[in-house]
């Protein structure tokens, strides 16, 4: 949990300073964001480590409730539909979903969003060259199984 202080406070999204902590991703301030600052110093450590290239991390998935759509589904990075990579990145979300109607592929989405643009998969996908960058969404509300 990268949000503890806020979480203690009854704030889900904001920390206690009322700063999104998903959207300080590009430029964090270790006095304001110091969760984000060691999230990013790992992932940095992980990436250009010892005998590490990018490649050699799998994904990085970053959890979060949502507070609108039922079920569970991620958003993702924006492949152009003629890059060999377009599948490449959906394989992930579409493995989930076959294993379990709670995950719905189609609820997933696979953009660049301007307001989004310094949150944690999009960062993590630009600064550290990570491929399969996703925000899994989990509904805050429950989930449609395939009787509904």
């Amino acid at each position: 949990m990268l949000n503890p202080e806020g979480v203690i406070i009854g704030n889900y999204r904001t920390s206690m300073v009322g700063h999104d902590l998903n959207r300080r991703y590009l430029e964090p301030d270790f006095r304001l964001h110091p969760t984000v600052v060691a999230i990013k110093k790992l992932i940095s450590d992980l990436v250009y480590g010892k005998n590490s290239e990018p490649e050699d991390v799998v994904a990085f998935i970053d959890m979060h409730g949502h507070s609108r759509k039922k079920n569970t589904f991620v958003y993702g990075p924006e492949v152009p539909l003629h890059s060999d990579k377009y599948y490449k990145m959906r394989i992930i979300p579409k493995l989930i979903a076959e294993e379990t109607s709670k995950f719905r592929y189609f609820s997933c989405k696979f953009r660049h969003e301007t307001s989004k643009l310094k949150a944690a998969r999009i960062v993590m996908w630009r600064q550290f060259g990570i491929f399969n960058c996703y925000t899994y969404e989990a509904s805050l509300h429950g989930y449609f199984d395939e009787n509904n």
